[in-house]
Parts: structure tokens; sequence; C-alpha cells
């Protein structure tokens, strides 16, 4: 679960369309994130697909911040 000691990381989150716009997400989140905390971990990190707009304002709301880029290419390609 941790990649580092000081960073849990949320591999995958998905919230089914009939639940969007509630505040499953945010709870599920919040729960991450007290997770992290009860084992002295300061940091959530998650990934989000740079089209996927509804999902980065979402995390732009509970206060992410973009810290990293992910390059992908495929392998026929190089």
């Amino acid at each position: 679960m941790f990649d580092r000691p000081d960073r849990l990381v949320i591999d995958d989150l998905y919230v089914r369309e009939l639940y969007r716009g509630g505040d499953l997400a945010r709870d599920l989140v919040g729960r991450a994130a007290s997770y992290a905390e009860a084992a002295d971990c300061p940091q959530v990190a998650l990934g989000v697909d740079t089209d996927n707009e509804r999902a980065r304002a979402f995390y732009d709301s509970l206060g992410f911040e973009p810290r990293r880029h992910r390059l992908v290419v495929d392998t026929a390609e190089l």
C-alpha cells in the first residue's frame, strides 16, 4: 500500500456514474487520509488521466496539487 513510508498512494478510485456527484468519493478519500494519518503517513498521492476533467476538478477541490507528470508511449513507437 505504501510506496514510501511518508506517502499513501491511491491506485484506483472509481465511482459508478449513478453515485457520482454525491459524497461517496469524498468519503472514500477521507477514509484513506484517516488511514494514512493513523499510520503517521503525512501525504496521500494519486494519479488521474489528463482528460478526466471532472475527476481533476474534484481532486483540486480537496486540495490535491500536481507534482509530477507520468509519460506513456506505445512500444511500437520506440
